[in-house]
């Protein structure tokens, strides 16, 4: 499923790994670490660890067999042709191609490009304006300057239409059942429907995440397993009675009237 926008890497684990699951816009994420290949790789290649901007436990892989420009922890953005969503020995990967882009967005660059220096002809007090940000082809290696840029605001996650397409479908079923043709008629024109709607949807779509991320419930026979009655309360002590007036005691010469 094609998509003309910069993306998460939330994003790109909803995209479906398809022969057409290109990303036409491009990725945005973290790198979270860069592994090299052993010696007994016959290729030399880089192993990177994208993680979401918001939340990262959402990691995607990607695998580069030039030296990365970008350090751990630096911020990226793949852009250009040739960018897909595929899957490496059952893992989520972001494949690129001869046209792809990645651009140091913040963070260090592992390669820092030396200091540049004033010529003869604009020796004066006014700074010059700040070089463009570093890019790196994946087929040949560009000198550019690299600029330091104010850390994007975290983009929102935004379910692709695919996902809000299910979720709107099973929502809609689930709210509909039983209803006939006056019923359904009726409901569409009531606004708390679609209200209903939205909400039923947007927690079909929060929960089908948190599976994703291994958040999953217990297992029937955790869930069906005998709870154990907690220990009795320790039983009430009461307090003693008063003892009883001495034998002979005038009681009468205490009162207060």
């Amino acid at each position: 499923m094609p998509n003309d926008k910069v993306i998460s890497v939330a994003e790109a684990l909803e995209i479906e790994a398809t022969e057409n699951s290109w990303i036409n816009g491009g990725l945005r994420a973290v790198v979270r670490d860069i592994k090299p290949s052993g010696p007994g790789a016959t290729k030399k290649f880089w192993r990177c660890t994208l993680v979401d901007e918001v939340n990262d436990r959402m990691t995607i892989g990607l695998s580069l067999f030039f030296a990365p420009k970008f350090s751990a922890g630096a911020t990226i953005e793949i852009t250009g042709k040739g960018i897909k969503r595929k899957e490496f020995r059952g893992d989520a990967e972001i494949g690129i191609g001869k046209d792809t882009e990645i651009t140091t967005v913040t963070g260090r660059s592992s390669n820092p490009p030396p200091a540049r220096q004033p010529s003869a002809a604009h020796n004066d007090s006014r700074e010059s304006p700040p070089p463009p940000p570093e890019h790196e082809h994946h087929h040949q290696e560009d000198h550019g300057q690299h600029t330091q840029h104010a850390p994007a605001p975290a983009p929102r996650f935004r379910p692709d239409g695919q996902t809000v397409g299910m979720a709107m479908k099973e929502a809609i079923a689930l709210l509909t059942r039983g209803m006939d043709g006056n019923e359904l008629r009726g409901q569409l024109k009531d606004p708390k429907f679609w209200k209903e709607l939205h909400l039923v949807s947007s927690d079909l779509i929060r929960v089908s995440h948190w599976m994703r991320e291994g958040a999953l419930a217990p297992m029937l026979k955790e869930r069906n397993a005998p709870k154990e009655n907690p220990p009795a309360p320790p039983p009430r002590r009461e307090a003693p009675p008063p003892p009883p007036p001495a034998q002979g005691e005038n009681l009468d010469e205490n009162l207060p009237f």
